[in-house]
């Protein structure tokens, strides 16, 4: 195994002669998202279908059956501590490491040559995943250059500034301007103002300052950064969409972002915005939708605004990827559409291959009646090991029709935890846990019990590792 190789961790892989497949490339929080993948392209292609998963996750549980796990960081630690080790890798690293990999590569081919093509599904399109250039392949996404673009929030503030209600912004250049910006915007922005050290990177949160002294605390990159001026929100929603060109927007659904006492992300929905809000913000997803379809790109795309105190909507930003709560949402619009509308992944492949949405999609107006749901990502404040695997891994769309059908009044399920004797590293993922009721009072009582039953099977590494 030569270098390119050098992060691919011992696989092997056990492929039915009568089943086609497709890859998946990307982490593994996105995995559920498969299900609705294949059985989308077996209504396109009329095959049975199965997938094959790339991902940089070296421990988790449930792992589909054939995986390859890539990931540099976290074999060499293997090697030097004996240790499996959750260690984050950004996308775009990740996709140039998987898109140099020779086994990788040859798997690519394999398919090819068996299949005569082979679709490639991933949750984030970046220009350094180069495998869907291969001869055979057919990429389910946007383009990856097209994708970088837009997840510059300099960019897309530009694009959308006439269209949608942006908050005001402006641009630095080097680290040594920002005090001074600051300085110069508080009195005008006295809430604070927002910091993205890197315009072009749409995944670390930003910090607020407001105090031109406590920039010097978050050093930059020293390339470009984006300062924008920060709103007291009283709700953070987000939009969920596809986009196949500027007449030819979905609007899938909408919920409230939450952040959690670690600092973490999760969601609820229904939102809890009054019902003119909510169309405001689907009218502005669709515009934003609209403008990233003529500008090239195809595909799943999020819209994240704040809403402050006294009812006014701001634009935050464009998530030219599915975010987080995109498989909650894809349960949300298969239960409430009636039998036989298309899922968001009949959505995306329609709109990436042919330009259009299907005939037959239809808009989820209002949110269903018996449905609420919330979630939360559990991240470690320190390095801790996983001592047992919590209860096992379950499916979320499972309990999404057993609460619809009255099974039960309430569940909750927890994905993405490591395995037992897997190390994750501060900051790296513990879990998420996905609540499901009938009645949105049961909704915190079983986030509690999922964060304790994640904290509970972690514990500091021995030796102080």
């Amino acid at each position: 195994m030569g270098n390119a190789d050098d992060g691919v961790f011992p696989h092997e892989l056990a492929l039915d002669p009568q089943v086609w497949y497709f890859l998946y490339v990307g982490e593994a929080r996105h995995d559920s998202l498969n299900q609705f993948m294949r059985e989308a392209l077996e209504r396109r292609t009329g095959r049975r279908m199965d997938y094959i998963r790339i991902i940089p996750d070296v421990s988790g549980c449930s792992l589909h059956h054939n995986t390859i796990v890539v990931n540099p960081r976290a074999k060499r630690h293997l090697a030097r501590t004996g240790i499996m080790s959750r260690c984050p890798m950004s996308p775009r690293e990740f996709a140039a490491t998987v898109s140099a990999s020779e086994t990788v590569r040859g798997l690519v081919r394999s398919l090819v040559r068996r299949q005569g093509e082979v679709y490639m599904h991933v949750a984030e399109s970046v220009p350094e995943l180069t495998l869907g250039r291969l001869p055979g392949v057919k990429f389910i996404g946007p383009d990856g250059e097209t994708a970088a673009m837009w997840n510059n929030r300099l960019y897309q503030s530009r694009m959308l500034r006439d269209l949608v209600p942006v908050l005001d912004h402006r641009q630095c250049r080097a680290d040594e301007e920002i005090g001074e910006v600051v300085a110069a915007l508080l009195p005008a922005w006295g809430d604070g103002v927002g910091v993205l050290a890197d315009a072009s990177n749409n995944v670390d949160d930003p910090f607020v300052v407001t105090d031109p002294r406590d920039v010097a605390a978050h050093p930059g990159t020293g390339g470009e950064a984006f300062l924008f001026r920060h709103v007291q929100a009283a709700h953070d929603p987000t939009v969920l969409g596809v986009t196949a060109g500027e007449d030819e927007v979905f609007i899938a659904a909408v919920a409230d972002r939450r952040q959690e006492a670690d600092g973490g992300w999760g969601a609820s929905y229904p939102s809890v915005l009054p019902p003119h809000i909510v169309r405001e913000l689907r009218e502005h997803a669709r515009t934003a939708g609209r403008v990233l379809g003529g500008s090239g790109y195809r595909g799943v795309f999020g819209c994240d605004f704040a809403v402050d105190r006294e009812g006014t909507v701001h634009f935050v930003e464009v998530n030219a990827r599915k975010h987080g709560a995109a498989l909650e949402m894809c349960c949300t619009l298969e239960s409430a559409l009636p039998a036989g509308a298309p899922t968001l992944a009949d959505l995306e492949l329609g709109a990436v291959f042919e330009g259009r949405l299907p005939e037959n999609a239809r808009e989820l107006s209002r949110a269903l009646k018996g449905l609420f749901w919330r979630t939360c990502t559990v991240r470690a404040d320190r390095t801790l090991r996983g001592d047992v695997a919590p209860a096992a891994h379950a499916d979320v769309r499972a309990l999404f029709r057993r609460i619809l059908s009255r099974g039960a009044d309430h569940g909750m399920i927890l994905l993405e935890h490591p395995a037992g004797g897997c190390q994750v590293e501060k900051g790296a993922v513990l879990g998420r846990v996905v609540a499901v009721a009938t009645d949105p009072a049961f909704l915190p009582e079983d986030m509690e019990l999922g964060r304790a039953l994640l904290l509970a099977s972690f514990q500091e590494p021995a030796g102080g590792e």
